[in-house]
């Protein structure tokens, strides 16, 4: 029996002991929005309503259809290969920004 605990308190102590890779919360929060979605920026509420992927050159490109108060936009989304931070472009009518996932609250996921 103490056997499997001297194993089981072993096991513990390397699980702990080795390294992890350890990311933010909020890395991929732009890339994870989906259709029915509804996210804050900027105390403004934001509803994704389409979504669309297109390979480019230097990785992948998401085009998201948005809705809010501020009148209908667009969030455009570039990851690039190896690239550390993922950032958009969020354009309305009247504002063009860039876009960060630690700017962004998701409030409600759709199913």
């Amino acid at each position: 029996m103490f056997s499997h605990l001297n194993s089981l308190r072993d096991l513990a102590t390397a699980w702990y002991q080795i390294d992890r890779v350890r990311i933010s919360p909020s890395t991929g929060r732009l890339l994870g929005l989906k259709p029915g979605d509804r996210f804050m920026f900027r105390c403004e509420s934001f509803d994704v309503v389409a979504r669309n992927v297109q390979k480019t050159t230097t990785g992948h490109e998401l085009d998201y259809k948005i809705a809010s108060s501020l009148g209908d936009g667009r969030l455009v989304v570039a990851r690039s290969d190896g690239a550390d931070a993922t950032e958009g472009e969020l354009t309305l009518p009247f504002l063009t920004t860039t876009i960060f996932d630690s700017d962004i609250v998701v409030v409600n996921k759709a199913n």
